[in-house]
Order: C-alpha cells, then structure tokens, then sequence
C-alpha cells in the first residue's frame, strides 16, 4: 500500500517517495521535493549574499564583509585586467600553499575576473609560463603565418 500524504504548498496528494526526509529526526518534510527545490531556488536568488557568505567560509575561510572590503579596496575591478566584471569577482589564491579549491584563508591574493582567473589557472599559475607568454604575443604582434 502506498501512502499519499498532502503537500502544504501545492496541495498535491502525493506518495511518500515524493517528499525527503527531515536531517534532524529523518520525518518527512511537509513540502514535496518539486515544491521545495522551487522554494530554495526562489531563495537563493532573493539571498545571493547569505549564500555568497556560506561559500566563503567554506572555501576561503573569510565573510562576505571581508570580500566586500577587498572589492572596495580594488575599486570594484579585477586585480590583473582593472575591468568591471558582470559577474562576483572571484578570489584567487596560491595554489602552492592550497592547491585545491579549499583554501586555509591565510593565502588569498586578490579578487579576478573569471577570465583572468582562468588564463593564470590554465596557465598553471607559472611565472616562467606567463612571461613567457608575454614575450611571446610581443614578439608576435603584428605578424602572421603568410
């Protein structure tokens, strides 16, 4: 026997499976899964910066009030190409210290654009490699195969 139980928000009646289970006694939620994915959705993006702030402390070991001092602080631009990003710069870190995503927060280094953040990534993060890249589109302005 399947037992139907009535979701508070959709007033669906619906089967058990449809509902998840509380973390703090295992009792099934009074929302169905649909309703409360819609839910956290419509929350996060009405709460960008709790959110925000729960990811900093996870991954950089800082708040959003410290992020927001270091965005001040650079003038809202990204560290390496000074431009105005659409998106939350992101905070780069020495990966020789940290070399995940995770950081110990004691090796942060400046807030980037993706792009640029992408380029020293791919790039290793290789003094070597960057000036090397850097002589070379020097030696190479200008010039082509033909």
């Amino acid at each position: 026997m399947v037992v139907k139980i009535v979701c508070l928000t959709c007033k669906e009646k619906l089967p058990s499976s449809s509902f998840s289970k509380t973390y703090k006694n295992g009792k099934l939620h009074l929302y169905c899964k649909t309703c409360r994915a819609i839910s956290a959705k419509e929350h996060r993006k009405n709460n960008p910066n709790v959110y925000r702030n729960y990811e900093y402390k996870k991954k950089y070991k800082i708040t959003i009030d410290v992020y927001n001092k270091v965005f001040d602080q650079q003038g809202g631009v990204c560290a390496i190409c000074k431009q105005v990003w659409s998106k939350p710069l992101v905070i780069d870190h020495d990966h020789d210290c940290c070399p995940g995503e995770k950081t110990c927060g004691k090796c942060l280094r400046a807030l980037l654009c993706g792009n640029c953040n992408s380029g020293i990534g791919w790039l290793k993060h290789d003094i070597k490699v960057l000036k090397s890249a850097i002589k070379y589109i020097q030696e190479v302005k200008g010039k082509s195969w033909s």
